[in-house]
């Protein structure tokens, strides 16, 4: 079987060279490239040929950030799928990393094997994470029951869908051509189906189901940025 091969960015030297060492101690994996910060792994991936297949990819660095990062590989290397590795656990920063591209995240103190499968589930082009924001928040995410199967309405539906760009309620209810008044209805429907109460769980949910892509999602955002 041939290995999936990684690359990491994170600026905790010690860290980094631990994970490296960890994860090369498996015998699907192999680490083929690690950087301090995002400017570094880019300059690095530009001589690496076929490409890494999973990138671990840090949020607070210097020079280059995760956030810039995760764009700029998105632009130049968008086979590479990303997973987020944090210490920190927020909702803003999930829905954000994941909107400029992210296949999930995972938090620092997660478990060896927690990272191994989150690896895995990303290299599979699905969608990962772990951590208090799913855990308290999105439990029903972890449900397998398909989205078909459940007793949303077409408008409920229409809203898990919107939730997942970056919109406030009263825009998503002029795209839904509904009053600010219905869709606090609908939000209170979904919120008591699913057993949440963010727009992020919403999201969340709507990524896990297809409801929309995390690839268009990034193509959002890249088209964002050519506006700006």
């Amino acid at each position: 079987m041939e290995k999936i091969k990684l690359a990491l960015a994170d600026d905790h030297t010690l860290l980094r060279k631990a994970m490296v060492t960890m994860l090369n101690s498996y015998t699907d994996f192999q680490v083929i490239a690690d950087a301090e910060n995002g400017k570094e792994l880019l300059e690095t991936l530009r001589f690496i040929e076929p490409p890494v297949d999973v990138c671990l990819l840090d949020v607070n660095m210097p020079e280059m950030n995760g956030y810039e990062t995760l764009l700029a590989l998105r632009e130049r290397f968008p086979a590479i799928r990303v997973l987020v590795v944090t210490q920190l656990d927020d909702e803003y920063l999930v829905v954000k990393m994941l909107k400029a591209g992210a296949k999930g995240f995972i938090l620092k103190s997660s478990e060896p094997a927690e990272l191994r499968k989150g690896i895995l589930q990303v290299f599979k082009d699905e969608f990962f994470a772990n951590g208090q924001v799913t855990k308290s928040r999105t439990h029903e995410i972890e449900d397998d029951k398909p989205i078909k199967e459940r007793t949303f309405t077409d408008k409920e539906q229409e809203l898990l869908k919107w939730c997942c760009y970056d919109m406030e309620y009263k825009e998503i209810a002029e795209k839904m051509g509904i009053t600010n008044s219905a869709i606090i209805f609908y939000r209170k429907q979904l919120f008591l189906k699913l057993g949440v109460n963010s727009k992020t769980a919403l999201a969340l949910y709507g990524l896990k189901y297809g409801l929309v892509s995390i690839d268009e999602l990034g193509d959002r955002v890249k088209k964002t940025r050519k506006k700006l």
